[in-house]
């Protein structure tokens, strides 16, 4: 069994996009609910959530990329 490149992470390009839209928005809301709040977890909360988003948001745009050059 092959293995998939990363940005291939979900099936479909529009299920990358909205899964980084859904980890960026709940990134948000952690960092604005949280941001006078030092515990190591709320920090850990709100990174994990950042990375998260940035991750799913870098698969649909460099996937969005690769279908774009297949294309034509």
């Amino acid at each position: 069994m092959a293995r998939q490149p990363w940005w291939r992470a979900t099936k479909t390009l529009e299920q990358s996009k909205r899964s980084g839209l859904l980890y960026a928005a709940v990134a948000v809301l952690a960092w604005t609910l949280g941001y006078d709040d030092t515990s190591p977890f709320v920090w850990f909360v709100k990174v994990l959530f950042t990375v998260v988003a940035v991750y799913f948001l870098a698969a649909w745009y460099v996937r969005r990329s690769h279908e774009r050059d297949e294309a034509g």
